[in-house]
């Protein structure tokens, strides 16, 4: 190669167009990325050590980000082990009840499901949504079922009903087939009853929906409107009382829309 002037590259991941698009971005700092050379383009990247093309290939794909792409585009940077998935993993948790309900979903690799539900900023509406994912993910997985307790002490156990323990959890398949489970089942049922400590995670979850962190709310309007960066919409989601125009200010913090009247300095929620 020293002599022909000619470097051959064995291997049928690079091509002209690939090459033309690097060269591009190193003579003039253009990159022209697609969804269908966003890959190869980040595989090449890393491969000539070229960060920032690396890192424009990563930004195009998280700005696409949505329920049914995100567990591949794991599965991708598994694959080329690209370990930068930090914001991927959180967008799966802020999203996990819709996502959990996908087909990809049950493709997740262990490691990952686990750093997932052991997150204190987990998007559910309660415990029960994180224990029928895991169900779901080891009837597609059982061979993964000696991970059944590590994944069990994720959850927030001491939130489950004593309706839902005796008619959902004993009567679950992966749970009492495992010692280990029965017993983290036992003691939970006994802290419901005694307020002993168990071997489940304590700390508390963020319950709250991240699709209502942003609202828009005009005086002279009947409703508070919401942000949704999932579908990139405004909708007309909370209905205000009729005398909201006479509020000195409104605040929205998490699911609730604050109202301070002017002449009374009082406070109303909704």
């Amino acid at each position: 190669e020293s002599t022909t002037g000619e470097i051959k590259l064995r291997s049928n991941l690079y091509n002209y167009d690939t090459f033309t698009a690097l060269l591009n971005f190193a003579y003039n700092g253009t990159l022209m990325i697609s969804e269908a050379n966003v890959q190869i383009l980040m595989i090449s990247a890393r491969y000539f050590l070229m960060e920032a093309v690396v890192d424009e290939c990563t930004r195009f794909m998280h700005d696409r980000l949505n329920f049914d792409n995100v567990i591949p585009l794991l599965d991708f940077y598994r694959s080329i082990d690209y370990e930068k998935i930090e914001s991927v993993l959180r967008f799966i948790a802020m999203n996990f009840v819709p996502i959990s309900g996908t087909e990809e979903f049950l493709t997740l690799p262990f490691e990952y499901l686990k750093d997932i539900i052991n997150r204190d900023i987990l998007y559910v509406d309660s415990e029960e949504q994180v224990f029928e994912a895991i169900s779901l993910w080891f009837h597609k997985n059982p061979d993964m079922l000696h991970h059944a307790p590590s994944l069990l002490k994720c959850i927030q156990c001491g939130h489950f009903s004593e309706q839902f323990i005796t008619e959902i959890i004993e009567k679950t398949k992966w749970v009492m087939d495992n010692s280990e489970c029965v017993s983290i089942v036992d003691n939970t049922k006994k802290s419901n009853e005694e307020l002993v400590i168990t071997t489940c995670s304590t700390t508390g979850r963020n319950y709250h929906d991240p699709r209502r962190l942003i609202a828009c709310f005009h005086p002279f309007t009947e409703y508070i409107h919401v942000w949704n960066p999932i579908d990139h919409t405004w909708t007309a989601n909370i209905d205000i009382p009729k005398n909201a125009h006479r509020a000195l200010s409104v605040a929205v913090v998490g699911t609730n829309a604050y109202f301070i009247q002017k002449r009374t300095l009082g406070l109303d929620v909704y």
